[in-house]
């Protein structure tokens, strides 16, 4: 109920955004702070929204009025519910304190749906600091979506930076691109059914395809790589969330590409565990590679499609209603809009397959040219008349005779081609040395990453997780903290998944 109560409060403050006249993006501040109070027979929860900066320019107070049904709006100016939550609620200009009271059985799968309502809609809105704070009995955690520099798309923003689709690399792993690099399709017209038509859907409606590969790896031109998944995310046209239940279209990946052409299947999976620090996709698919792939560890990419939908009618804004009726109807028009869905993502996703596919055939001569570069070298030492040559040689590469000289080659030969980095414009690889930017993106994009937060329910509520984006002062920037008495509480701040 907090989830529901919280998230349609949420799409009236979106559905009142409109763009500044300038054209450019509006900045600013979100805050969604969930106290709880009590134990697990009963539990008092109070919620607080609200929104500084250029975020609620032209929006009216109105825009967050009407608490929804069953809950108890606060009147009143609300005081901070953790001191992370005071600057940003010392700027606001939109304000809304209400209460409800939740099941305590539920209040933890709530706040972890809301978690990721929040991180989905804040992809689409880089420009926006989002701050999600959970106060259970006195005990804080939160999490801050920083602001950030957003993809060069027009007609659409997203957040580029590749740890919010991606799981981070491992100390000393394959270099990799910070970011992503989405490219853009066309806009793909969708029939309007009947009956929704019928019921007041009118104008038309349309979607616009965006598809990255992700984690990125061209800095990196001879690491093996795989495509291993397919994530698809659906927005609506102000940038919500707008897939749930899931659209019968998406149970099916045939209509996305032809798999087979490049040696894939594909079938649909459920989004492991442990992924709760990504944002989380709407459909997501395991793909194979079929009969003659290339064998060995390969590095795993996973292709990311984002649909946005456009609503365009000149005699009705997009509100409230609007979404309703899109939302009750989009099954049907996703279905009866199949034939162009295909058509239009076919033309933006066989590019990426065929790029990857170059990446492997180049990377198949490569392996195939490594043989004899290393019988080369082994023929020149083992021919040798040069005692001494050969003793430096053995002695450079640390091994005793030619047979483990030939093993120590191939491994040095196949770490230097992999780890081999080619300058990229568009890329950035702050973990490469040499690299004047190393470092610096994650520092510049706002925020680290921290383990997930959750609400444990024992013999009473408390909350545990971490304190991101240092408090909320500094627009995500910065590694968060906990109080020695929040600790104690349950709440475990930078350092690993908490006990």
């Amino acid at each position: 109920m907090a989830g529901e109560a919280v998230r349609a409060v949420l799409e009236r403050l979106f559905l009142g955004l409109r763009p500044p006249e300038s054209g450019e993006q509006r900045r600013g501040s979100l805050l969604v702070a969930l106290v709880a109070e009590g134990d697990t027979g009963r539990a008092r929860c109070t919620v607080t929204v609200a929104a500084a900066g250029e975020l609620s320019c032209g929006v009216g107070a109105e825009a967050l009025r009407g608490a929804p049904r069953g809950v108890l709006e606060l009147p009143g100016v609300p005081r901070a519910p953790a001191p992370c939550c005071g600057r940003i609620l010392h700027q606001a200009r939109l304000r809304l304190t209400f209460q409800l009271s939740p099941r305590p059985s539920t209040l933890s799968s709530d706040c972890a749906e809301l978690r990721r309502f929040l991180h989905k809609t804040s992809a689409v809105y880089p420009e926006v600091e989002f701050h999600f704070c959970v106060s259970v009995n006195g005990a804080v955690a939160s999490h801050t979506y920083g602001q950030e520099s957003a993809g060069a798309l027009p007609g659409a923003r997203l957040r580029v930076q590749s740890r919010h689709f991606a799981p981070p690399a491992e100390p000393g792993g394959a270099p990799r691109c910070s970011r992503i690099h989405p490219a853009l399709g066309t806009p793909i017209r969708l029939r309007v059914p009947p009956p929704a038509a019928a019921v007041g859907l009118g104008g038309e409606l349309s979607v616009l395809p965006a598809a990255a590969l992700c984690p990125c790896h061209r800095p990196a031109p001879n690491l093996p790589t795989r495509l291993a998944a397919v994530a698809l995310f659906l927005y609506d046209p102000v940038g919500l969330p707008a897939a749930p239940p899931l659209p019968r279209l998406f149970q099916d990946p045939s209509w996305l590409t032809d798999w087979e052409r490049f040696g894939f299947t594909a079938a649909p999976r459920t989004p492991p565990e442990g992924e709760e620090e990504l944002v989380t996709p709407d459909a997501t698919y395991v793909v194979r590679q079929g009969a003659g792939a290339p064998v060995g560890d390969r590095h795993p990419q996973t292709l990311l499609l984002f649909l946005f939908l456009r609503h365009d009618d000149p005699f009705q804004a997009y509100d409230a209603g609007a979404r309703r009726l899109l939302l009750a109807h989009l099954d049907q028009t996703l279905l009866s809009s199949r034939p162009a869905l295909t058509r239009g993502l076919r033309t933006l996703v066989h590019p990426a397959l065929e790029e990857l596919r170059r990446r492997h055939e180049s990377q198949e001569r490569l392996a195939r040219s490594l043989p004899v570069v290393l019988d080369a070298v082994t023929a020149v030492v083992t021919g040798s008349t040069s005692a001494r040559f050969r003793r430096t040689c053995l002695r450079t590469m640390q091994v005793e005779d030619t047979a483990a000289l030939a093993a120590a080659a191939r491994r040095s030969l196949a770490e230097v081609t992999q780890r081999c980095l080619l300058p990229c414009a568009s890329c950035e690889t702050p973990g490469a040395p040499g690299d004047p930017r190393r470092g610096e993106g994650r520092a510049r994009e706002g925020g680290t990453r921290h383990p997930p937060f959750r609400v444990r329910l024992g013999g009473s509520l408390r909350a545990e997780g971490t304190a991101d984006g240092g408090g909320g002062g500094g627009g995500g920037g910065g590694r968060g903290h906990a109080s020695p008495e929040q600790r104690g509480a349950g709440v475990v701040a930078g350092g690993g998944r908490p006990g």
